[in-house]
């Protein structure tokens, strides 16, 4: 039986579902008691230094940037990292032109004054413990709780907000079975949204259900949903489409693998129905067809099929 030498294409891709997920942080404990009278309705926000997250007896609490949470009422006198911490927020506010030192003089009363009304508060000069919370880095995505919602009784201490990770991590969970069917380093797209986004199949561990946890990486192997990528999302978890290309596009002459002879060696040979035999190189093979590269080879050219089909 004889198959011709023709020019062709071959490729071989998968579809996936992928997961993106964001990495939650230490959470941030609110300080306020009373009710909870807002909160804000998407579950994943980005905040700035000096937005007010919540409100509790319809007082708002104000975020700003510090590593020592409140643990105090900060009225004049006071002295500490975390005075240090409200200057800074005021000063930022345009509010405080005295010194940020950590130690509340009258200025920084004044100022906490003026930055009480512009948030139509009784203006005491004093910030109560309950008035800010206290992250080490602004601005950030936070996480917010579904456990609690307007109407709640809190006593202080309850995580209401839960800063994310920058970057989320991409990957694809199958059957171990079908694990082997995703090359290592193969060709990955994703489609985030509107965007498509490059990147390669990286490491895989097992996972507890028995399945096998593929991951995607960028190809120079940094996390494939970078910070501007994972800010789009509205969820810690997110399904995507991802196109695993197992054999990339590939064009030339082409026959059925059937049509490859093995010799003991392990070189590859085509077989003309007249001549000798031709030496040849397989560029790419998918389903059944092989891209193939010899001097020699040309299309048109009338190969024999390998003894029993397997070549």
């Amino acid at each position: 039986m004889t198959v011709r030498v023709v020019e062709g294409t071959v490729e071989d891709s998968s579809q996936y579902s992928a997961v993106i997920e964001r990495e939650t942080l230490v959470p941030v404990l609110n300080r306020a008691t009373g009710t909870l009278t807002a909160m804000p309705s998407d579950h994943v926000i980005r905040i700035s230094a000096g937005d007010q997250l919540y409100e509790v007896d319809e007082r708002p609490v104000t975020v700003a940037v510090g590593t020592v949470p409140m643990y105090r009422d900060i009225a004049r006198g006071a002295a500490g990292e975390d005075v240090r911490q409200a200057q800074q927020m005021l000063a930022d506010a345009g509010l405080l032109s005295g010194p940020v030192d950590g130690v509340a003089g009258q200025q920084f009363v004044n100022a906490v004054r003026a930055w009480q009304r512009d948030l139509y508060v009784d203006d005491t000069g004093v910030i109560g413990i309950g008035d800010i919370v206290f992250i080490p880095q602004l601005p950030a995505a936070v996480a917010v709780s579904t456990e609690y919602a307007v109407g709640a009784i809190l006593v202080g201490g309850e995580p209401l907000l839960t800063p994310i990770a920058a970057q989320a991590s991409t990957s694809i969970v199958v059957p171990e079975t079908q694990s082997a069917e995703i090359p290592a380093g193969a060709a990955v797209t994703v489609v985030v949204g509107e965007q498509e986004i490059d990147g390669k199949v990286g490491d895989r561990q097992a996972t507890e259900s028995g399945n096998t946890r593929v991951e995607i990486t960028s190809p120079d192997d940094s996390p494939l949903c970078d910070q501007g990528c994972a800010e789009s999302l509205d969820q810690l978890s997110t399904a995507v489409l991802a196109t695993v290309v197992r054999v990339p596009q590939t064009s030339g002459l082409t026959v059925p693998v059937t049509a490859l002879w093995t010799d003991e060696a392990g070189g590859v040979s085509l077989r003309p129905l007249v001549g000798e035999p031709v030496d040849v190189e397989i560029a790419a093979s998918a389903t059944g067809i092989a891209v193939v590269e010899g001097e020699g080879v040309v299309a048109g050219m009338a190969v024999l099929v390998a003894e029993g089909g397997t070549g």
